[in-house]
């Protein structure tokens, strides 16, 4: 329940809105690594991503993911792992030729089947080398979404990372786990990104938490506090997943597909 959850929510929000994805988009994964996050949590939101890639992937067509760690260098940070998707090839089948063994309607037909059959062969070849190769290329992905090391003596440039996330080119689908507690330097306001970039914020726990709030509670003050400044990013809890969820919000996306073109 909970990984057909996380798919559910993670796809719900990246086609909501007016987003303009399409092939070629790059998908990246900004990790707070400072020791305020709750590792747990953080453990949680990257297993939550980690069965939602495949699905984001063919959905939106993503050619690369990079998995990016921060803490006080939200706007430099480089990406750890790159990890480039295989092309979809598509098959272009060649025209049969005619000859005069044509005139005899038995014998078009046969010529014209065969050629089908042989255009049907390398076109499911096609897609099983695509699908072999997709399948590896996720799981490399999924092993780079282990929680990484924690880094304690480090602040958190937060509001830098949200910045650098609305300058991106797209298209894009930026995706950041944090706590959104900033400590480097003094929030200020931070423009909307390109209509072809999708942002969502997974909202972790802190190591610590007010004794007079609930989890809700601190959930709902951060959101508001993130979006005083950056209205415009979509903002989740990670506790927000379950059964329900994933059957109320379920969203399908189209497979990859080949395309056989034929000549006359």
């Amino acid at each position: 329940p909970i990984k057909a959850a996380s798919t559910a929510v993670l796809l719900l929000l990246l086609v909501a809105g007016n987003i303009q994805l399409h092939a070629q988009t790059t998908a990246r994964a900004r990790i707070d690594i400072t020791s305020s996050v709750d590792p747990i949590d953080m453990a949680n939101g990257l297993h939550m991503l980690s069965v939602s890639a495949s699905a984001i992937t063919t959905t939106h067509g993503v050619a690369r993911w990079e998995i990016i760690p921060f803490s006080e260098d939200g706007w430099t940070a480089a990406p750890a792992a790159v990890i480039d998707m295989p092309d979809l090839h598509f098959v272009n089948c060649p025209s049969v030729e005619r000859s005069e063994a044509d005139f005899f309607r038995g014998v078009a037909t046969a010529r014209l089947d065969e050629a089908q059959r042989k255009c049907d062969q390398l076109k499911n070849v096609a897609r099983q080398q695509y699908e072999a190769a997709l399948a590896a290329k996720l799981s490399e992905v999924r092993k780079n979404l282990m929680a990484p090391a924690v880094v304690s003596d480090r602040c958190t440039s937060f509001f830098d990372v949200v910045t650098r996330v609305s300058m991106t080119q797209g298209p894009a689908i930026e995706l950041i786990f944090s706590d959104a507690i900033e400590t480097c330097r003094t929030p200020q306001n931070v423009p909307p990104p390109s209509p072809n970039v999708k942002a969502v914020l997974v909202l972790l726990n802190t190591v610590t938490r007010p004794s007079r709030m609930s989890p809700a509670q601190a959930f709902l003050e951060r959101k508001r506090q993130v979006q005083r400044f950056a209205p415009w990013l979509e903002v989740i809890p990670s506790w927000s997943l379950n059964a329900e969820a994933a059957q109320q919000n379920a969203v399908k996306g189209p497979t990859a597909t080949l395309v056989t073109n034929r000549g006359n």
